[in-house]
């Protein structure tokens, strides 16, 4: 079963989350980083590759990362996330054409 957890990042002030990095594991275990800085993210993609089961390892990243700035969210289906902001507070501040309101 293919499954990812998205690296999102709280940005309180700005009222703001911004995807960091998407963890994966495709249909043959096969487990992929999609990030700008991959490097960033190596020791939570090794956890995942060295587990005896990686989809059960991958599930609960979001027990090993979950502060109030950066955090993983919970296993989801697939492997590829809209990787766009989006706002905390449901509406587009000015100036950031990019982003997409909380809850689309």
């Amino acid at each position: 079963m293919a499954g990812h957890v998205d690296i999102v990042k709280n940005d309180w002030l700005a009222g703001m989350r911004y995807p960091l990095a998407s963890i994966a594991i495709d249909d043959q275990g096969e487990v992929s980083v999609d990030a700008q800085f991959p490097d960033r993210w190596h020791d939570l993609v090794e956890h995942v590759r060295n587990s005896e089961d990686r989809l059960q390892a991958l599930s609960e990243l979001h027990l090993r990362l979950s502060g109030s700035h950066v955090f993983a969210t919970e296993l989801r289906d697939g492997v590829a996330s809209d990787q766009r902001p989006v706002y905390l507070q449901g509406e587009q501040a000015s100036g950031s054409a990019s982003a997409v309101p909380a809850g689309r």
